[in-house]
């Protein structure tokens, strides 16, 4: 397994991979703001490759993006992770998840680590040593609760 640093060649498969995990993770709703994201190269992201195949994606980011309103000062966290739902229960999202967790502890040790997923996904996160800070009902649209984590190891 890879993780490669994303570039402008690698958007069309990420866009595949978050329409692959639509509608149970992110909402259509999303895509253009994920989009946006990818298209500034300001914060660390990377694809997950496996066998030559693209199976994930997810970055970092530091600070609070500025659509995020925060109870943390100087935080850093989790952006934009996913594996296609084909490669689900294999690996790949504990490897991408250990991955940035390893990133964010070297270069940004003194910062909290934090995290914004929903309620289909907060209990894989918990595996890794995150804890629920925040539950902000339909904060990513309809069914869809904002979670916001802590890293607490």
């Amino acid at each position: 397994m890879e993780f490669i640093p994303y570039n402008e060649s690698f958007l069309e498969t990420c866009i595949k991979l978050f329409r692959s995990n639509v509608p149970n993770y992110f909402t259509v709703d999303e895509e253009a703001e994920f989009v946006e994201f990818l298209s500034n190269d300001e914060h660390p992201y990377w694809v997950v490759k496996s066998n030559k195949t693209i199976v994930g994606c997810g970055g970092i980011y530091v600070s609070s993006p500025s659509f995020m309103r925060s109870d943390f000062d100087k935080e850093v966290g989790f952006a934009w992770g996913m594996i296609h739902k084909t490669y689900h229960g294999k690996g790949f999202g504990k490897a991408l998840a250990k991955h940035r967790i390893n990133y964010l502890k070297n270069n940004y040790p003194e910062r909290p680590i934090v995290l914004r997923t929903t309620q289909n996904t907060f209990r894989f996160f918990e595996k890794y040593g995150f804890a629920i800070h925040n539950i902000e009902p339909n904060g990513f649209g309809d069914n869809m609760d904002k979670i916001t984590m802590v890293y607490k190891n």
